[in-house]
């Protein structure tokens, strides 16, 4: 059996997300413009929804939405499935939200999606950035930025024994 390195604790992870749905709150140009945040299935979703909770915990007058996109990991050309209609994102603030940040295929996929809309902003946010980077897909909310090589593995484990590990 492989050893896991833990990089980050469920209470760290807390701490992270609360600092970054200040940082999402900060980055807001005004206050009237509505935030989707959108996850990627599967644990971009659970960060999402932790991060919508944050958000109406700090400001319960936010006008904050939450959703999730699929991408079919094996082939990210098929098309993608959004629980919320692109229509109802018009003048927007979008964040696609994700686990981990490695090579930026699959956050480069999900935001395609949101391109044939006019929207005010389209964000990245990641728990954790690893910057290997194959696309140009720049995370402007992180939660840490994490020097790994490529032969290392960032799991990410937000259900039973939450924390993200190494190994």
């Amino acid at each position: 059996m492989e050893a896991h390195k833990p990089i980050l604790t469920a209470a760290d992870i807390d701490r992270i997300l609360h600092r970054m749905a200040f940082q999402i709150l900060e980055k807001q140009p005004d206050e009237e413009s509505p935030i989707y945040l959108i996850g990627i299935q599967k644990n971009g979703v659970l960060i999402a929804e932790r991060l919508y909770d944050l958000i109406r915990s700090i400001r319960p007058e936010s006008k904050i939405n939450k959703g999730s996109i699929h991408i079919d990991k094996s082939n990210p050309r098929n098309p993608v499935e959004c629980s919320v209609a692109l229509e109802g994102m018009e003048k927007s603030i979008v964040i696609v939200i994700d686990d981990v940040l490695n090579t930026g295929s699959t956050l480069m996929y999900a935001i395609r999606h949101f391109l044939d809309i006019p929207i005010r902003q389209l964000k990245a946010a990641v728990l954790v950035n690893r910057s290997h980077k194959t696309f140009p897909v720049k995370a402007e909310i992180k939660g840490i930025s994490l020097s790994t090589s490529m032969n290392e593995h960032v799991r990410v484990e937000l259900s039973k024994k939450i924390g993200v590990y190494l190994h």
